[in-house]
């Protein structure tokens, strides 16, 4: 019998490993990962600044378009409710903000609708992100009921 059973059953030959070699494995595992944990923190709440501010800007082009459809309301005053509601609620928040309008469009009903729009820039750790938000509304009308 040339292979004996005794051949293939030897458990195998440990290696040494030197316990010196493993020193500071863990404090740079620790350096790395908070690095990463603290670089996906910063980005999370950047982004919820982005949002907060085109949530500002969605609610008062809004605003600013539900006044300037009033009917006896004179349609600059919506663009100017809207940037004093920006700047009242965004604060520093957004920058570079501009507002435009009022724009009168016509639907195909031949409604006629109010839109304001604005833009602006939110600073964050990788610059500036661009958000825009438009609002709109049917200028109100009197019509006299017949009889």
């Amino acid at each position: 019998m040339l292979f004996s059973t005794a051949d293939h059953l030897e458990p195998p030959s440990e290696v040494e490993v030197d316990a010196s070699c493993d020193r500071g494995d863990g404090p740079i595992g620790l350096i790395i990962g908070a690095g990463v944990f603290l670089a996906g923190f910063m980005m999370v709440i950047y982004l919820a600044l982005a949002y907060h501010g085109q949530q500002i800007l969605a609610g008062a082009t809004q605003e600013g378009a539900v006044f300037a459809a009033r009917l006896d309301g004179d349609p600059n005053d919506g663009k100017a409710l809207t940037s004093q509601l920006i700047s009242s609620s965004g604060g520093s928040l957004i920058d570079n903000l501009q507002v435009s309008g009022p724009r009168f469009e016509t639907n195909a009903a031949g409604d006629e609708w109010v839109v304001i729009e604005a833009t602006g820039d939110v600073a964050g750790p990788l610059g500036p992100w661009s958000i825009s938000a438009t609002g709109s509304a049917p200028v109100e009308q009197f019509a006299p009921q017949p009889g």
